[in-house]
């Protein structure tokens, strides 16, 4: 699964977005990590997050998980501003 934001500078007052992203099979995940580059105001980046079947279940930890390890790739890179996690204080 994917989502990329890269900022097109069309001239003078003509800012612009190119956005894209791929479930790759996980059916909303794409939009969630179109919607965490758009939040982390990030640009001209690509988030890429892999994930195979260990056997369980995740269930809807699954998009806690793709979130994390996306925001955490995010951060590590340095790209856009941090988002607090509520459940860190930070």
């Amino acid at each position: 699964m994917y989502a990329y934001r890269i900022s097109l500078n069309n001239g003078p007052g003509f800012p612009h977005m190119s956005l894209g992203q791929n479930d790759g099979g996980e059916r909303g995940s794409g939009e969630l990590l179109s919607r965490l580059l758009e939040v982390m105001e990030c640009k001209n980046v690509v988030v890429v997050v892999s994930r195979w079947h260990g056997g369980g279940n995740l269930g809807s930890e699954r998009w806690r998980l793709i979130s994390g390890v996306a925001k955490e790739a995010l951060k590590r890179g340095a790209f856009g501003r941090k988002v607090p996690d509520p459940k860190k204080g930070n």
